[in-house]
């Protein structure tokens, strides 16, 4: 069977196309691009009408590459950015029309289950006596669970993401230390509850990072002038290669820190606020090292797809 999955987030729209084969996910084909559909959703509470044709068209795009690759089933789900927006409906009404994308707004708390299924299923790490934190990094909003196996037990969304912080918090380039340290004060605010939560449901933990922010740190740490996924995948970060990374956006303006191997340009202006919020939950949870997965949110929708729970955004 050929699966796809499209995660539209608060950041990028994602595409992964695999085929199931002996209970094994085999990456067809990925797309990847940063349309930035939650500019100012923190702040305006709606979707920018230009951020809309941009994002559709991706849709767009990838739909054709669904329809050539011949997928038996596919879903499209939307993250932060969307569920936050007031004219919400109006977006999932409008890439129906234009694309033919049936598009199923997830909640915080489904987001969270999925990024955890999607991470830990057929992944060496995972084993049924071994606690597992998962932390997904957004553009709007991050979600942190904890489970045993492929079983979550604690799944939290939490509204801080690299974008939303961004907008709230920078108005300089590169940002001043008080900007940053604003940032800092407001992640720890927004996550203490949720790290004793899961501290307390744990003696011991893996903690397992997926998504965008985590994956650039590892490509910038190894100055990556082209995207390895295999590299990156369980590839191991310490809380010193953040704190390195960090410093190298910070000491930079925006024109040079494009430059940085490693880095998609079009994160240059949020991913420091990613990189802090990254850190702060590894200095929270008390964790010595995090292995990055290139399995996250599009995995676990495909999974559930295999499972058929999430049919009604597939075909």
């Amino acid at each position: 069977m050929r699966l796809a999955a499209i995660d539209i987030g608060t950041n990028t729209v994602r595409l992964k196309v695999c085929d199931l084969v002996d209970q094994r996910l085999n990456v067809v084909a990925r797309g990847m691009e940063i349309t930035r559909l939650g500019y100012k959703v923190n702040e305006e509470k709606r979707l920018d009408d230009r951020a809309v044709e941009r994002t559709t068209d991706v849709l767009a795009r990838f739909k054709r590459d669904i329809d050539t690759l011949k997928t038996d089933k596919y879903t499209v789900v939307a993250t932060s950015a969307v569920r936050d927006a007031t004219n919400r409906g109006d977006f999932v009404d409008h890439v129906k029309e234009t694309t033919g994308l049936d598009v199923r707004i997830i909640t915080g708390s489904e987001e969270a289950r999925l990024s955890y299924v999607g991470a830990t299923t057929g992944a060496p790490f995972t084993v049924a006596d071994r606690d597992v934190v998962v932390i997904d990094i957004g553009g709007g909003s991050t979600e942190l669970i904890l489970g045993s196996g492929t079983r979550y037990k604690v799944a939290k969304s939490i509204n801080i993401g690299s974008v939303r912080l961004t907008e709230m918090f920078v108005e300089s380039d590169p940002p001043t230390g008080t900007e940053i340290a604003s940032i800092r004060q407001h992640i720890k605010r927004r996550i203490d509850r949720v790290i004793g939560q899961v501290r307390q449901d744990t003696t011991g933990m893996m903690l397992v990072g997926v998504a965008g922010t985590i994956t650039t740190i590892v490509a910038v740490r190894e100055s990556m002038t082209v995207y390895d996924p295999d590299k990156v995948h369980l590839s191991k970060l310490v809380l010193k290669d953040m704190e390195d990374v960090l410093k190298k956006f910070t000491g930079v303006d925006m024109e040079d820190r494009r430059r940085i191997p490693g880095l998609e340009p079009k994160r240059a202006d949020v991913i420091i606020a990613g990189v802090l919020i990254a850190i702060e939950v590894m200095r929270g949870l008390k964790a010595r090292d995090m292995i990055v997965s290139e399995s996250d949110i599009l995995d676990g929708a495909m999974w559930s797809l295999v499972n058929d729970s999430l049919g009604r955004g597939g075909k």
